[in-house]
């Protein structure tokens, strides 16, 4: 996953592992731009990644508590 500043524009790429859950919050959600680049492969290190099939859920609200179902 890529995310760039809103200001200072820096840039940093976070490798996400195959059925990772990231959840952002705080200045991470709303001071810093994030997407998933197009590309075909990731380079982690020495190591190329080839990418597979992706699933994005994106939950903009959630409840504060759980109600357990019947």
């Amino acid at each position: 996953m890529d995310f760039k500043h809103k200001d200072s524009k820096h840039q940093t790429q976070v490798y996400l592992e195959r059925r990772s859950l990231l959840v952002l919050e705080g200045d991470a959600r709303y001071e810093w731009m994030h997407a998933v680049a197009r590309r075909a492969e990731d380079v982690v290190g020495d190591t190329v990644i080839p990418r597979g099939t992706r699933l994005s859920l994106t939950f903009r609200r959630v409840l504060d508590q759980a109600k357990p179902t019947p």
